[in-house]
């Protein structure tokens, strides 16, 4: 069943365009769920083609601030200004939101802010054959609502694998470059 969530893409590199395709293509979220933000128009309007039912927007904060689930790869100027800010009313909207960081890119000095879920997937999550391993930090990984939300978005996307220290993720992704696939 699909998921009653807004998921922001911030960016629309390889591995978050092959997460999405997966979780769409599997039912797990539909497109007009979907908000996507890229500096490169020609890549935004490449994935809108695709997916003519999710909205594009030219502004970063409103896919953060719009979005339950933010997929970032890396982080930007805005995210970094949003994460650090001292203002209640960003804070507290920050803190309903779980932030997915392809390839663990994305931390912050106090993990007890916000919930933010480490991952790693490889191109085959598209065809619902792949590996994702994640890595959700103290104390999220024993929040139920968090690792309940994770578990419905990733489903059947790929074979999960919750990896319980961070350097974990690293590990398979050297293993997984290396071409020899993953030592599990």
């Amino acid at each position: 069943t699909q998921m009653k969530i807004k998921v922001g893409l911030l960016g629309l590199g390889r591995y978050r365009n092959a997460l999405v395709e997966g979780m769409v293509s599997c039912g797990n979220l539909a497109e007009q769920d979907l908000i996507v933000f890229d500096t490169n128009h020609v890549k935004a309007r490449q994935f809108h083609k695709r997916h003519p039912l999710c909205l594009t927007t030219d502004d970063e904060r409103d896919l953060v601030l719009r979005s339950d689930v933010v997929i970032v790869g890396h982080i930007t100027q805005c995210l970094l200004g949003l994460m650090t800010s001292k203002e209640k009313k960003v804070i507290c909207t920050l803190r309903k939101k779980v932030f997915i960081s392809i390839d663990g890119l994305l931390s912050q000095p106090n993990p007890n802010t916000y919930r933010i879920v480490h991952i790693l997937n490889n191109y085959a999550t598209m065809v619902s054959r792949g590996v994702i391993a994640i890595h959700l930090p103290k104390p999220w990984d024993k929040e139920r609502k968090t690792v309940s939300l994770v578990r419905k978005l990733f489903n059947n996307v790929g074979t999960l694998i919750f990896v319980k220290c961070l350097g974990d993720i690293f590990s398979i992704r050297m293993t997984a470059g290396s071409g020899i696939g993953l030592a599990l």
